[in-house]
């Protein structure tokens, strides 16, 4: 299911890797029934190799010829039964208990899915089809404006922090002994993440933007409230240096440089470089209807946008 390919098992291997969970997904409707295997293992085969079965008077046989002597072989019919996790009645079923409105959708392609809203619209609820925390967050940071939480596949990294409003499915809904239930206190906490406090390293760029960094990954964040911002965006380390440099310098006579001047200051690697970086962080801008940071004045130069109100 990490793929983009349904989940389908055996009714054997079901049973052999879900165990006790098993009976819990069907009686729940998480399983549904899907069309028979047509080829099995054979037996006599030093690696896998699948041969076609043949149905005769109810049973079902493999011929194996990869070791002497074996020859027919019968195949258990739960070998050959398949059932297929429903993944949107397990999803709809978490937007129910979550209280969510709104419709349960794929919203790219069947890797992601809308669960539905908080009635207050405090926190948006998405599951992402993936085992890696790196896509889960930078999925998250798509769609950070509506103060997401993200359920997704795989297990909490062994080193580093994962944002509060990254939850592995597998911590969020929990088997009991006649039924699934949701873990509501990690839920609950997820809600809060939303909000980035202004702190002594806090750079003020404008009324409603500032950057700062958490170790060593750098961050531009918007739409102030108080002491607070609603948004953060990770940015490149070039793009935090060159920032810095002319915020740094936007009282100074010289406030505004050339590309090939960021390149001599080791900033960036080359002019091509900090053009892009320049657009993506204006794009940023845009994207939360904020003042664009970059300024372009005369003579090809770039400097901090003059009607930002950083005081």
């Amino acid at each position: 299911m990490a793929a983009s390919h349904p989940l389908r098992l055996s009714e054997e291997t079901l049973q052999a890797d879900f165990g006790k969970i098993a009976p819990l997904l069907a009686d729940h409707g998480f399983l549904k029934r899907v069309d028979h295997l047509s080829e099995a293992e054979c037996p006599g085969a030093p690696n896998a190799c699948l041969k076609t079965v043949t149905p005769h008077q109810g049973k079902f046989y493999i011929n194996c010829d990869c070791e002497e002597g074996v020859g027919l072989v019968t195949v258990p019919k739960s070998c050959l039964s398949r059932v297929q996790l429903d993944l949107k009645a397990v999803l709809e079923w978490m937007s129910k208990e979550l209280g969510l409105s709104g419709d349960v959708e794929p919203v790219q392609d069947g890797e992601s899915w809308f669960l539905g809203n908080k009635a207050d619209a405090s926190a948006h609820f998405y599951f992402l089809r993936t085992d890696s925390h790196e896509q889960a967050a930078k999925f998250s940071e798509t769609v950070q404006k509506q103060s997401p939480v993200v359920l997704w596949l795989g297990q909490r990294p062994h080193t580093g922090t994962l944002p509060k409003n990254l939850i592995p499915a597998g911590e969020a809904m929990e088997p009991r002994k006649k039924s699934f239930v949701l873990n509501r206190d990690l839920l609950a906490k997820a809600k809060a993440s939303a909000r980035h406090a202004v702190g002594g390293k806090t750079i003020l760029l404008d009324e409603h933007i500032g950057m700062e960094k958490e170790g060593e990954v750098p961050y531009l964040l918007f739409e102030r409230e108080g002491s607070t911002f609603t948004h953060r965006k990770r940015i490149r380390p070039q793009a935090f240096d060159l920032i810095r440099l002319l915020h740094g310098t936007r009282n100074q006579k010289t406030n505004a440089f050339k590309l090939g001047d960021f390149v001599e200051r080791g900033l960036v690697g080359s002019k091509r470089t900090a053009s892009d970086r320049i657009r993506e962080i204006n794009d940023y801008c845009a994207e939360f209807e904020a003042k664009p940071i970059f300024w372009k004045f005369p003579g090809d130069k770039w400097g901090v946008n003059p009607n930002l109100d950083s005081k």
